[in-house]
Formats: C-alpha cells, structure tokens, sequence
C-alpha cells in the first residue's frame, strides 16, 4: 500500500536477496523430506490424545487398554473414513459412493443421512442419531480438517454403530457374513436402459451436393440416421 497521510512516517525494511533464497531452499527441503514425515502410529496417537468420556475414542479408553491405534482396533477421527471406504469398498465394490450421502434437499450443505450396506440391508444413520451421540460436547476442534467435521461426525457414529452391531470385528474389517451376504442383499438402484444420441454425424454432404458445399440437412436426414443408429444398437428389436 501507500502512506496516505501527509505526515506519514515511513519505515522501510531491505532483505537480504541471497540470504532470502537460502533460506527459501531451506525450507523447500524440509518439506520435501519424508524421513521427517510423522509415522501414521504416531498421528493416530495424537487425535487419540482427545477424549470424551463414552463417546471418543471408541472403544473407551477404559476398553481399549490393550488396544493401541497400530493395532487397528482403535476408532478415531483420523482413520475412521479410511475404515467406512474400505468397508463399503469390500461387501459393495459396485456400488455408487455418492449413494451413501444423502444432504438436505433444502440446504445441499446439511448431511441429512449416512447410508451403508449389511446382511441385514441397507442401513441409516440420521442427523438425530449424530447429534443425539455427540449431544453437547465440543467436537469441533477434534477434527484437524475442518472442511470435513460434519461428515467426520457422522462417519465416527456410523462406525460406532456397525461395531456394536456386529458389521465390523474388534480390528475394525467387515465380519465374512457381511463380505458373503451384504451384496445380495443391498440392491443397487435400477437404472434405465436407454442411449445417448450425440448431435454429430458422418462428415458427409446429404443430397449428393459438392464437395466443400454447406450441408443443410432435412427431417429425413435426421431421420434417416437416427434409424440407422437404432439398428445398429438394437438390431432386430428395434422397429
């Protein structure tokens, strides 16, 4: 900016270029080097170091005394979206991901629903259910990425659920009733056939005009090349 003021008193500060680029070099290698990079043990230890009694982590840390985070039993903001996706991934591997967020159809930034699949079927967790977990505690500042906190909250309470529920063993790995059975019985949604029909043809000229010339194509051009396109995609069914 400028000094606005007449009587302004401007102070003026002179870097160094040489010991400004070193020191931008510096820290590039610092970044840059994984050897510095924290082990995933000891990042799950740190968001394990928050606790609310009853409710996080899960299991309690009264329960979980001879569980620690490497050993996977441990559910934690930091791992628990890592443990739905490879859940669902497993007894669902078709299935479409978006299909398990459904967001208010009022304000598509509020998480309405988490679903998932089981051998008991497709099951729902609610926003009642998130916020009746949670209730007054301070979660908030529990979650590192902020622009992920409400589906955090949401993931943590699924998780919890398909534990005690039995979807889940004490490692936190879909049981293999839920790996034989959740497929069959979770149903994807039916799409309907049908085609896409692009507005784009052969570069041919219709009525046998010069090459070069603009082509103005007719309702029977149009038509004629739609059949065409059926009959090669239907054959004989299409009529």
């Amino acid at each position: 900016g400028r000094a606005r003021m007449e009587d302004a008193v401007i102070y003026y500060f002179e870097n160094e270029i040489d010991a400004e680029h070193q020191k931008e070099q510096l820290l590039d290698t610092v970044a840059r080097d994984t050897d510095l990079d924290l082990p995933e043990e000891e990042l799950l230890a740190d968001s394990s170091q928050w606790t609310i009694p009853g409710k996080y982590p899960y299991p309690s840390v009264q329960q979980s005394e001879t569980l620690s985070a490497g050993q996977g039993g441990l559910v934690l903001f930091s791992n628990c979206l890592q443990i739905f996706s490879e859940y669902c991934g497993k007894v669902m591997p078709h299935a479409q991901r978006d299909g398990f967020w459904h967001y208010s159809e009022t304000d598509p930034d509020v998480l309405e629903i988490c679903r998932y699949p089981s051998p008991a079927g497709w099951q729902d967790v609610t926003r009642a259910e998130v916020e009746e977990y949670w209730g007054d505690a301070l979660v908030d500042k529990m979650v590192k990425k902020k622009n992920m906190t409400q589906e955090k909250k949401f993931l943590f309470v699924v998780i919890v659920k398909m534990r005690e529920r039995g979807f889940l063993d004490p490692h936190n790995e879909p049981i293999p009733h839920a790996l034989e059975h959740s497929k069959s019985v979770c149903k994807l949604p039916a799409f309907e056939s049908g085609v896409n029909i692009r507005p784009k043809f052969a570069q041919t000229v219709p009525g046998g005009a010069a090459a070069g010339a603009l082509a103005v194509w007719t309702d029977d051009d149009y038509t004629t090349k739609l059949n065409l396109l059926c009959q090669k995609k239907f054959g004989n069914a299409f009529k």
